[in-house]
């Protein structure tokens, strides 16, 4: 993600394109205000160039504060006695669970900024026909280019919209999962009666294995004395 991030925002595009995407975008918003003679900044966020690049950076800022923050504590693992103390591994996850956490939303964030920024980049690639009907061998009317979003822009708005509420809705999902398993399935959190039977059938399981072990020895020892005799 962080490559596509980085790749997205500093490579794609030239200064010519961003120059031709701004004049377009200066022009939509000039019709869209009813073509006044001062109309402010285009939808409250600067011109497209400007949104773009900006989104890009914060999309690569936030991933990679995701990607350091998980190397250290995998490195942080790695060279700590986390592996063979469980006393430690416990000490461990009390602080690096807020580090992994924070890390997670670190690149929920920037996962949010680069869909954002891939928007963006629809806004300064994609045509904005008003439809695809041909007039007198043209596509549509003559200031078709010059409008808010136009077919194209805007189905793919949807679609970007869908992307995001489905890794929102993924993300609540994996939520309540978490929770589900730690609250309520975990054996520590059982109530006590459950937790005693669960022991009771551990200690039959053992003393039944341990008889079995037994007749099994028993047996070996006749075998081997007739074998001797």
């Amino acid at each position: 993600m962080l490559a596509f991030a980085v790749n997205q925002t500093t490579a794609i595009f030239s200064l010519e394109d961003f120059l031709l995407a701004d004049q377009r975008d200066a022009t939509a918003w000039w019709n869209n205000q009813g073509r006044q003679e001062f109309t402010g900044s285009p939808y409250g966020r600067g011109f497209v160039s400007h949104y773009f690049l900006i989104m890009g950076m914060w999309s690569i800022l936030l991933l990679v504060v995701a990607l350091v923050l998980g190397v250290i504590s995998y490195i942080s693992l790695c060279y700590s006695d986390a592996r063979e103390s469980p006393e430690f591994l416990k000490l461990w996850w009390k602080v690096h669970r807020w580090v992994m956490a924070f890390a997670w939303l670190a690149f929920l964030a920037g996962t949010f900024c680069f869909l954002l920024t891939m928007h963006s980049a629809l806004d300064i690639v994609a045509p904005r026909y008003t439809s695809f009907d041909i007039v007198n061998g043209t596509i549509a009317e003559p200031n078709s280019q010059d409008l808010l979003y136009g077919v194209t822009l805007w189905e793919a708005r949807k679609v970007n919209t869908g992307i995001i509420a489905f890794i929102i809705i993924l993300i609540l999902f994996g939520t309540i999962l978490h929770v589900v398993l730690v609250f309520y399935l975990h054996p520590d959190k059982k109530a006590p009666h459950e937790t005693t039977e669960v022991d009771k059938k551990a200690t039959e399981v053992d003393k039944k294995a341990t008889e079995v072990d037994e007749l099994l020895a028993a047996l070996r020892q006749v075998l081997l004395s007739s074998t001797a005799v």
